[in-house]
């Protein structure tokens, strides 16, 4: 039987990246992000059922290699997302009625291990302030949200630390691999090594120096793909998704020009959050917590800290 490990987030922490340019050369590699629709988040699912849930990971199977003795499975949305109205935002963009899904910690932990009873689990962190800013610009790119930034922050949710001790609890403590995104930034070659080593000891990789899923620096750029998302959105509720490459031409020829002449080389700024004193106090502790579970030290990579 092979070793399993299960990436299972957290999202805007180099997942397309590691999903697109690493895990593919490990070989015996599931691309779940390929899944159609709601299937991606299964693992939410209501009447989960293990049997099925393994079938769709080994229909979503890329680069089978039978010499390797892992199977990788990777999908960074298993988790719950800090603040409930990110969480509201992706129930809605994905269509996932709450009748169905339970997007909880809890409930996704225990599906993975009814389905792979003995697998690693794999969590990737970010610090706090510069998840909620990527998260939230991506909504934002996206037409997802108009909602300032600050209207996310009003409902947290179960915090990095507690998917971590819930992981641990449930699969040990030594088959949950937790590693800051800012590390990678610090040593991206020792972060992947490390990272690759565990999956698959010994496996060479090429490191890719190709930027996935990155916000533009331009302001032009950012508006104008908020308007073309805003516009497929808008034919597809209508059904009348064929019309968007009739439209995205006129588009090319039309807003564009205009943005250009409004923004010219205008940055695209970031939003700011200020957080309270309550606020800064629950990562604090929080970030506290995963230095406990894991023996991180956080403060090497400017997370909160008492």
């Amino acid at each position: 039987m092979k070793n399993v490990y299960l990436h299972i987030g957290y999202p805007k922490c180099a997942s397309t990246y590691l999903q697109d340019e690493i895990f593919p050369q490990l070989g015996n590699y599931s691309h779940i992000v390929r899944a159609p629709g709601p299937e991606k988040y299964y693992p939410f699912h209501r009447h989960f059922s293990a049997a099925a849930f393994r079938q769709m990971v080994e229909k979503q199977l890329v680069a089978r290699d039978e010499s390797k003795q892992h199977l990788l499975v990777s999908f960074e949305d298993w988790n719950e997302l800090l603040f409930a109205e990110f969480e509201n935002a992706l129930r809605v963009a994905r269509r996932l009625p709450e009748d169905e899904y339970m997007l909880s910690n809890q409930v996704v932990l225990e599906n993975l291990k009814a389905a792979y009873p003995e697998a690693h689990i794999i969590i990737i962190i970010r610090e706090q302030v510069s998840w909620i800013i990527s998260r939230y610009i991506m909504l934002l790119r996206g037409a997802k949200t108009s909602k300032p930034i600050d209207a996310f922050l009003e409902n947290p949710l179960e915090g990095y630390d507690g998917l971590i001790e819930r992981a641990q609890n449930l699969f040990g403590r030594d088959r949950v691999k937790v590693m800051p995104l800012e590390a990678m930034r610090k040593n991206q070659e020792a972060f992947l090594k490390e990272l690759t080593g565990y999956i698959a000891p010994g496996s060479a990789f090429t490191i890719s120096e190709k930027q996935v899923n990155i916000a533009p620096d331009l302001k032009r750029e950012a508006v104008y793909r908020r308007i073309k998302r805003s516009l497929r959105l808008a034919l597809e509720k209508n059904h009348l998704r064929p019309l968007y490459g009739l439209m995205r031409i006129l588009m090319e020829c039309t807003v564009r020009p205009a943005l250009f002449m409004r923004y010219g080389s205008a940055g695209n700024p970031k939003p700011t959050v200020t957080l309270s004193p309550a606020q800064r106090e629950l990562f604090a502790q929080s970030n506290r917590r995963i230095q406990e579970l894991t023996g991180l030290d956080l403060a090497e990579y400017g997370y909160i800290l008492p």
